[in-house]
């Protein structure tokens, strides 16, 4: 599937969706190179155990980050998927 350009199209089309459902945001678990060129950027106050701080980003929807602080953690079902929603 690499190079096929599915992961564009979903960064692409996932968080303007989960905008249209009122979502106060979006994280991701992953290279940071590749999510911060839709926006997700490292929030210093996000922490994910284990995981270097720049690899678990995220992306607000309008005024300050809604995503907390502390520690956090992935549902099971979306641990392989690198993508939670809240």
């Amino acid at each position: 599937m690499q190079e096929c350009g599915v992961g564009v199209r979903l960064m692409e089309q996932v968080p303007s969706e989960l905008y249209m459902l009122d979502a106060s945001g979006c994280v991701v678990f992953g290279d940071p190179g590749c999510y911060s060129h839709f926006g997700f950027k490292v929030e210093s106050l996000l922490i994910l155990p284990g995981v270097p701080s720049e690899y678990f980003q995220a992306i607000a929807f309008g005024g300050a980050a809604p995503f907390g602080t502390g520690y956090h953690t992935y549902v099971r079902v979306f641990c392989s998927a690198g993508l939670t929603i809240y």
